[in-house]
């Protein structure tokens, strides 16, 4: 188990920062200082998106189904016991699992943030 929690772990910190990526913008004709401070306000209102949140709400979403089909498979394989068996066992894969998307997921909102925010800054943005 610890393992398990140690990869997922590891994982999250892998997405921590994929929307740092800068957006592509068109900076013709630009002010390079404010396209900076407008930049970097929008990065702040990207990191308000609760990575944490989202990573508690997947694995908790994605633990309950890992578990009731671990105690499907686990009960048509070995009976009772098989059946409590499967159920930790898919509660905990569902979970690690469901933590990683919801991680992943918020990350793909920050970068909308990010993006979007500029473009309401009046820049031109190409990868919304």
């Amino acid at each position: 188990m610890k393992h398990i929690l140690t990869i997922i772990a590891l994982l999250l910190v892998l997405t921590a920062c994929a929307y740092n990526k800068k957006p592509v913008v068109d900076l013709e004709g630009v002010d390079e200082a404010q396209y900076q401070r407008d930049f970097e306000y929008c990065q702040t209102l990207a990191e308000q998106v609760d990575k944490g949140e989202a990573a508690k709400v997947g694995a908790a979403n994605s633990s309950v189904s890992g578990a009731v089909i671990g105690a499907i498979s686990g009960v048509l394989e070995d009976g009772i016991g098989g059946a409590v068996t499967g159920a930790a066992v898919g509660g905990a894969i569902g979970g690690g699992a469901g933590a990683v998307k919801g991680a992943n997921d918020s990350t793909k909102d920050q970068a909308k943030v990010l993006r979007r925010c500029l473009k309401e800054r009046g820049y031109k943005v190409y990868d919304l």
